[in-house]
């Protein structure tokens, strides 16, 4: 059980034999006596959920190495731009599908014109275009490392908003700072490839903090 706000969450677990039909209905009475957001998830569902999320993470973090590739066989920053959201637009279809096939979960309508929802595609979609323009010049590690300093410097600037120690904020950045710029490898860092490696990851943080945002705007009361 967890309290949040005004809103109590229950979770529970255990080896029931429920049937399809038997989960429905349990389902219903449960939604008739006010609960909310509810939803039953079998082991094999929940084993799914994780191995589509572990592979959304691989990918997401194997991009910047299969770009930087991509790159070096000709594909230009707006061609792996294209590419990228035609194949998230395809995973997003085969996730949803799964969905709802193994989640016995409503789905909440959504309008695509919500104005957080249209600035975090469009700052994604930036992130994802300055992203191949960095890597053409600096090193997918190094790509990384930046967006890493950026979400550092984020979670800085709402600590000094909110008044908090910044302590470990400042030591992390300062440690992701001299990996990006070693001796070895600044020499091979053009000023197009930080520039743009700083405003994709700056980018990338007004993304993370719009979603976040959003999401809490949509979550159920």
């Amino acid at each position: 059980q967890q309290k949040n706000n005004s809103r109590l969450s229950y979770s529970f677990s255990g080896n029931i034999p429920l049937t399809k039909h038997e989960r429905t209905i349990l389902l219903e009475h449960l939604r008739a006596i006010g609960a909310s957001d509810v939803s039953l998830k079998t082991r094999m569902q929940k084993r799914i959920l994780v191995f589509m999320v572990m592979a959304l993470v691989l990918i997401w973090g194997l991009d910047p190495v299969i770009a930087s590739n991509f790159i070096s066989r000709g594909f230009s920053p707006a061609d792996l731009t294209i590419i990228r959201f035609l194949t998230a637009f395809s995973v997003s279809i085969i996730n949803y599908a799964c969905y709802v096939q193994f989640v016995e979960n409503r789905l909440k309508r959504l309008s695509p014109f919500n104005i957080k929802l249209c600035f975090a595609g469009a700052s994604l979609f930036i992130t994802s275009l300055l992203t191949y323009i960095a890597l053409r010049t600096i090193s997918p590690a190094q790509y990384i490392l930046f967006i890493l300093a950026g979400q550092i410097f984020t979670i800085g600037i709402e600590k000094i908003i909110h008044k908090q120690a910044i302590k470990i904020p400042i030591f992390a950045f300062t440690l992701v700072l001299i990996s990006i710029f070693n001796v070895d490898s600044i020499s091979k860092m053009s000023a197009i490839g930080i520039l743009a490696s700083i405003a994709s990851s700056l980018s990338f943080s007004l993304y993370s903090k719009i979603s976040e945002s959003y999401q809490k705007q949509q979550a159920p009361l």
